[in-house]
């Protein structure tokens, strides 16, 4: 799955794996790599999986499905 770039700046996104947690699993979280876009230190709440947290990203308020 392909990440689409920063819907504010159109800037590189950065996926990031944490962990592991006490049990056991990882987070991943997902942000844009641009020091200077408003949402740069907006990581996300935490991904259960990779696919996830690209889904999440890549997900725009005005797009049709």
């Amino acid at each position: 799955m392909e990440l689409k770039p920063c819907p504010f700046c159109a800037d590189t996104p950065f996926l990031n794996k944490h962990g592991p947690k006490i049990d056991g699993h990882y987070l991943w979280q997902i942000g844009c790599e641009n020091e200077q876009c408003p949402i740069h230190d907006v990581w996300g709440a935490g991904y259960s999986s990779k696919e996830e947290a690209i889904k999440a990203w890549n997900t725009r308020a005005n797009e049709e499905e």
